[in-house]
Parts: C-alpha cells; structure tokens; sequence
C-alpha cells in the first residue's frame, strides 16, 4: 500500500544552532524512510541506524518541545509537526496504521540524549500524538559479556581455580601484638621478633582467635604492655602519623566552621531576600492595580505611559501567581516588582505584532515561577479599559539570554504557521533560580471581547466549576 511522503517545509527559516531533527515513517509491509534535518540543511533517503543507535536507545530528557497542529482555524494543508526555532515537518494524508517517529538531540554526531521525542499515528479516528513524559529512558537492549558458550565454560573455569584461602595482611596482625596481653613477653623483646619472623606469623592466628574469647585483663596489665609497644617500636614513624592527623584535623575544623557560618548567612539572606520581596510585592501589586483602575475610569482612552501600569493580565493555568495582576509599561527592575513589565518598543494588546511581557520566576511575587506547568492551547487574557483579549499558546522555547529575536513582529515564522498577526510573549529566566538562559512562551490572538462580556474561562475559573482550558486530564 503506497502512502504520502514526508518533508520538512522548505519556507520555514533555516536551523541556527547545533538540533539535529530525524522523522522516520513506518507503515506494515512497507520499508522505512527516514528524513534528516540540521544546520547544513535537509537530507532525504538517510538510514535511521547512522544517527540513532539499534542496540542502545538514546535516554529522552525535556529540553525542545514539539506539537503537531492538524485543521488549524487559520490554516489549510497538510498536518503539521511544529519543530524548535521555527521549523516544521509536512505530513501527508497518511494512511491508518502509519506512524511517523520524529526524534530530535543536539551537541551529538550521532543520538545519544534525545531532546525530545514524538509518535504520530494514523489512526480510524484520526491523527494522535504520543509524547514521553519528560526525564524517562528508554532500556537499553541487553548483550552478553560471552562470544558463545565455549568462551563462557572457559571463565567459568578459570574462576574455579582460584583458591579460596584468603591471605592474612601483615599490618593488622602488628596490631594485634602491641594491644594484645599475650605478647607481652614478645613486644619487650624486639631482637626475637626480627630474628624469627617465621614463627610469628605461624603463632599470631592461633593467638588472635584464643584472645577473644578471653575475659578483659586488669586496666594496670593492660596499660604497660601497651606503651612498652610503643617505646619499642619505631619512635619517628609514630610521631609523623600522630602529629599529621592533628594538622588535618586543625584544618578541617576550621574549614568546616567556614563553611557552616558561610551557609547560615546564606540561608539567612535567601530568606530575608524572599520573604521581603513578597511583602514588597504584594504591597506594589495592589497599589499598582488601584492605580489601573482609576486610570480606566478617569482616562480609559490614554495613551499607556512609560513606568505605569495600563492593563490586567489573567492566565487560569497560573491563577495563584497570574490573576488580575498588573501590567508595567517598561521592563526596568522597578517595573517588574509589581506584576510583569511590557516591553515599550513592542505592540499594545490587540494590536498587530507582538505583545512581549517579561516577569520574575523568583522573589518579588515571582508571577512566572510555574511557567513550566503551561501547555500548548492553554489562554492569556488581558484585559485593557475597553476590553478582553485571549490569546492562545502554541508554542515553547528555552533560549539564550541575548536571543533578541524572540520579541520580532514574526518570531521564528510562527505567524506564517497560524495566518495570525497579532501574538503575544512571555519571558522569564531559566532555571528558576538563576539567569543563565530564558524560558519563552508565544501565543496568538484568538478573541476580542468587549470589556461587559467576560470571557467564559475567567468566569468558570472563579467559580471552580470546571478546569482551564487546555487542561491535561
């Protein structure tokens, strides 16, 4: 049975970076084919088996997201799988039963971490997809350590030789001489001992198994055979062992009380840095909302103004940090402390362009710190002094700190994708408690509601009917 080929859309942008893309279709009694994408361009007819290990499957970590679109409102054509920075997979019309693995790594020649990894089945109802859970690996399959059976009887073999008697180490059995009563004699005749070593190596087993059993010696017996011992043995060799380790041990708990009032400063700055910036937050917050909504009722039609606030934002998904929080016009540190900041230089709501926001994802409220709990579909509500805007997320990234490129009017072609001009933007750091890269959410607009009509998602959310749109059961 013949059935569509598979392509990467030759419109979208080219890859800048290192990801590497691979999609194998596969359909009963017909051979695989498999095509190849990275920054040198697309190839077809490769072999799955010269990037993606047969014998041992690459693990699969959550760093590049994919999603297939299928009918979108905006967009005819074929289904579509919507790859990182801007790219996307063209699916035919594929028969039921095929499947299209697309698997995508990167900083390797051939796949040895999977970024992500998505099935994309034909079935009677229709396209699924299948999408692991992030931090799951696949089981590497298992090989035997043996040729055949010949070259496993023969180790076998050799393990079998191997005597059982195991040998006696000569430092513990000193030991023993200098601690134990029965060597009394022996310790303060050391001449003996070098004489005939022999036989106390023959002596010392019998001795040490004997002692045990043995009631426990008066402390003044015990205590003269050992210094006698000591003053016997060598005298410079014990001098090292016993000064050396009270140097390091100077040291070490000097270090230790370092580090220890190191950590109680640092946990008490951590904590006086967060628990203020909350209550200087939730203080801006609410002064900043009242001024909002003042702003809306003496002037609703003016112009927003720089180091303002002039909108709401309201995001189901995120409500116990992103509801009814204000909006800054500016991205200044000052602006951020009271809700997300608008980048000035980008469009307003509703507008066409991008309508770019940046927050915290820790301290001073941190609005976006579950920024990673967002999927795609799930709604952005602003709401402005005439009305609601919805936008929709449809896609994700994590970025370097000086991608500038995520705030263009057409970011990664994401508007040729979706046939709609008007998007929005989230940006925060990542991880969440550092700055070293940029988590990037885009959506686009789907709704505009005049400021009467609440959008049904706000009000179902408040009243704990039904659950966020877009939610994953």
């Amino acid at each position: 049975m013949a059935f569509d080929r598979i392509q990467f859309d030759p419109n979208s942008v080219p890859l800048r970076s290192d990801l590497r893309v691979l999609a194998t279709i596969r359909f009963p009694g017909e051979p695989d084919r498999s095509i190849y994408l990275d920054a040198n361009g697309p190839k077809e007819g490769v072999k799955r088996s010269d990037y993606i290990s047969e014998t041992n499957e690459p693990q699969l970590f959550k760093q590049d997201d994919v999603s297939v679109v299928s009918n979108w409102p905006r967009f005819g054509g074929p289904h579509i799988v919507v790859l990182p920075e801007g790219q996307r997979l063209l699916l035919g019309q594929l028969a039921e039963g095929a499947t299209v693995d697309v698997s995508l790594w990167r900083k390797f020649i051939m796949a040895q971490t999977f970024s992500n990894r998505i099935l994309v089945a034909a079935t009677g109802n229709g396209i699924a997809a299948f999408q692991p859970r992030p931090g799951t690996a696949t089981t590497p399959k298992a090989e035997t350590i043996y040729r055949d059976s010949k070259q496993e009887k023969n180790v076998q073999d050799i393990l079998n030789s191997i005597p059982e008697v195991a040998v006696k180490p000569a430092i513990p059995v000193v030991a023993e001489v200098s601690v134990s009563p029965p060597y009394i004699e022996v310790s303060n005749e050391p001449e003996e001992l070098e004489e005939n070593p022999s036989e106390i190596t023959e002596i010392q087993p019998e001795i040490v198994v004997e002692s045990l059993p043995e009631p426990e010696p008066e402390p003044a017996k015990l205590s003269e055979p050992v210094v006698t011992s000591l003053s016997v043995s060598e005298p410079v060799a014990i001098d090292e062992y016993e000064v050396q380790p009270r140097k390091s041990a100077k040291i070490l708990n000097a270090l230790s009380d370092v580090l220890i009032t190191f950590a109680i400063f640092a946990i008490m700055f951590a904590g006086y840095q967060t628990v203020w910036s909350m209550y200087v937050s939730q203080s801006n917050v609410a002064e900043a909302k009242a001024e909002v909504q003042l702003k809306w009722t003496e002037a609703p039609a003016a112009e927003p103004e720089l180091h303002k606030g002039f909108a709401l934002i309201y995001i189901p998904r995120l409500k116990d940090k992103v509801w009814e929080l204000p909006i800054t016009r500016g991205v200044d540190p000052d602006d951020l402390i009271s809700g997300l900041g608008h980048y000035p230089d980008n469009a307003l709501p509703g507008e066409k362009g991008n309508f770019a926001m940046a927050g915290h994802r820790a301290t001073y409220g941190e609005p976006l710190a579950n920024i990673d709990q967002l999927r795609q579909d799930d709604e952005v509500i602003i709401q402005t002094a005439g009305n609601w805007y919805v936008y929709k997320l449809v896609l994700d990234e994590i970025v370097e700190p000086d991608a500038m490129w995520v705030l263009d009017a057409n970011p990664g072609g994401i508007v040729n994708k979706t046939g709609v001009e008007e998007m929005i933007t989230l940006t925060t750091c990542h991880p969440r408690w550092g700055s070293t890269e940029r988590w990037i959410w885009w959506g686009v607009l789907t709704e505009v509601l005049p400021y009467d009509q609440i959008p049904a998602s706000i009000t179902s959310a408040q009243d704990g009917t039904t659950e966020p749109e877009g939610a994953v059961q």
